[in-house]
């Protein structure tokens, strides 16, 4: 099994959505998948998780989860925008408005734009010679000389 960069109890105190650990292990492993592709892989490099990462991935999972398990007809959560409803109070209509692939390709934009929101640029880097290990250990000396 993978180790998650954020537990299920770190993800609680960021207040995140999601209250049951089996759901949030299904969820944030899908989460983490998407991190990983668009950092190529660069966290795990990193001697330790950044806060940074933290945040991010608990917005990658709340997106994910509100795309996946939540409906319109929830009332104590934020809708889910491919669902659309129609009430007239006597009868109430909810229908799905996207293909699965749409919603997928919206989620996918959603995730990688608080990534480039969030994330800093050494993990983004499109170089493929990009090596992140000498960028952080450069980033370390400098804070070390600048209390």
């Amino acid at each position: 099994m993978m180790k998650l960069y954020l537990s299920f109890e770190e993800y609680t105190d960021l207040s995140g959505l999601i209250t049951d650990e089996d759901t949030y292990n299904k969820v944030a492993r899908k989460s983490q998948h998407f991190l990983d592709y668009i950092t190529f892989n660069r966290v795990p490099l990193l001697p330790e998780i950044p806060e940074v990462v933290k945040d991010t991935m608990t917005e990658f999972i709340d997106a994910t989860y509100r795309s996946q398990y939540v409906s319109a007809e929830s009332s104590d959560m934020p809708v889910d925008p491919n669902m659309s409803s129609y009430s007239n109070t006597v009868e109430k209509i909810t229908y799905k408005i996207s293909s699965d692939a749409e919603k997928e390709k919206e989620l996918n934009k959603l995730m990688t734009d608080v990534a480039y929101k969030y994330l800093p640029d050494y993990l983004l880097a499109r170089g493929v010679n990009f090596d992140v290990t000498q960028y952080i250990q450069a980033d370390l000396q400098s804070k070390n000389n600048n209390p």
